[in-house]
């Protein structure tokens, strides 16, 4: 459920920053867009890689630029391990929902935009409706979520999130 909240937020915000005209967005749009691509077993052999306690990339990076006290054992200490399953997992999907929801933002009409660009001048509180108009975009962010609920729910119920995460064993 924290990585739907995250991965629909960062999507969310990754659109509205995609939705404007500049020089580089479609190269940007296919940065957020490419850990999609990348199959599941792919990213985890490399982020254990990246994640590795004594030879890991992130902590050597750490350490080197001083920060070795932040350097962590990420997938081993039961403390941390979940926050850090579910950054990754926030970081693999994240990009599919900035294509969903700037999708919708890309339906929205130019004349709600130019009737809301015309209604600001007439009256400048009514300045949200030019950055985002979450009315418009609610049947892509509700199909967003239920594709990010109902996979855990089922994994819940089958006992794999008890397995994975819970078991002191």
């Amino acid at each position: 459920m924290i990585t739907t909240v995250i991965k629909v937020g960062l999507g969310l915000v990754f659109a509205l920053l995609l939705n404007r005209a500049f020089k580089g967005r479609d190269f940007f749009r296919a940065i957020i867009f490419l850990p999609c691509t990348i199959g599941a077993l792919v990213i985890g052999y490399v982020f254990t890689f990246i994640l590795q306690p004594d030879t890991g990339v992130l902590n050597e990076f750490l350490r080197g630029i001083g920060l070795g006290g932040l350097a962590l054992n990420w997938l081993g200490d039961p403390k941390i391990v979940l926050f850090t399953v579910c950054a990754v997992e926030s970081w693999m999907w994240i990009g599919f929902n900035t294509a969903i929801i700037l999708a919708g933002l890309q339906s929205i009409s130019t004349d709600v935009y130019e009737a809301a660009r015309l209604a600001k001048e007439a009256n400048p509180k009514q300045l949200w409706l030019t950055h985002y108009s979450p009315s418009m975009t609610r049947p892509e962010e509700f199909m967003d979520k239920v594709r990010g609920i109902f996979p855990r729910a089922k994994a819940a119920r089958d006992g794999w999130t008890k397995e994975l995460v819970f078991d002191e064993d």
